[in-house]
């Protein structure tokens, strides 16, 4: 804590001035990269659509995916599926038979905005960095 209250001291000192024209402030200029400044815009764009699909799709108003996939187990339909199945009459899904289900959309367009978010920052740093 004497660091800090040595910083904060030389500000309330006379003479303060004069001991600061006498250091050297160094500034390293770097070289502005157009393409992270493109890479930083897409990004933004991306988190913006992808944040407003998926609050879309939150509300039931997005687009719907529904995936066909072989099941591997014997179980019951998604209870989340759709109801129009391969073979509606089991009511089950069976070893090596088709079926259907929605696809986690909130999920995607979450991660889709959190990547967004995180190459951003990566492009954002490339450009200040470099």
């Amino acid at each position: 804590m004497g660091d800090i209250e040595a910083a904060v001291s030389i500000h309330d000192v006379d003479g303060a001035d004069d001991q600061r024209q006498d250091e050297e402030v160094v500034t390293i200029e770097g070289r502005f990269s157009w393409s992270a400044a493109w890479c930083m815009m897409f990004w933004v764009v991306a988190f913006i659509l992808s944040s407003a699909v998926g609050i879309l799709t939150f509300q039931s108003a997005g687009f719907e995916r529904i995936s066909e996939e072989i099941s591997f187990i014997r179980e019951q339909n998604p209870p989340y599926g759709p109801a129009d199945q391969p073979d509606p009459s089991m009511g089950m899904r069976d070893i090596n038979k088709p079926f259907k289900y929605h696809l986690p959309q909130v999920a995607l367009y979450y991660s889709m905005a959190s990547a967004s978010v995180g190459l951003f920052t990566v492009s954002f740093f490339t450009n200040t960095m470099l």
